[in-house]
């Protein structure tokens, strides 16, 4: 962390943090259900080009 970042208030911090974990679990929540859906090869032929995305 820079000097600027520690220097914010702690309301604004637990703001930021806040939003981070949200993100953060918007991410894990998405990784799931693609890893549930490319799980199932049926109702995800693509399978072999998923890394181009």
């Amino acid at each position: 962390m820079t000097p600027h970042e520690t220097a914010k208030p702690c309301r604004e911090s637990i703001q930021t943090q806040r939003v981070h974990i949200r993100q953060r679990v918007i991410a894990a929540t998405i990784e799931l259900a693609c890893a549930s859906r490319c799980s199932e090869p049926a109702s995800h032929p693509t399978d072999d080009n998923e890394g181009s995305l």
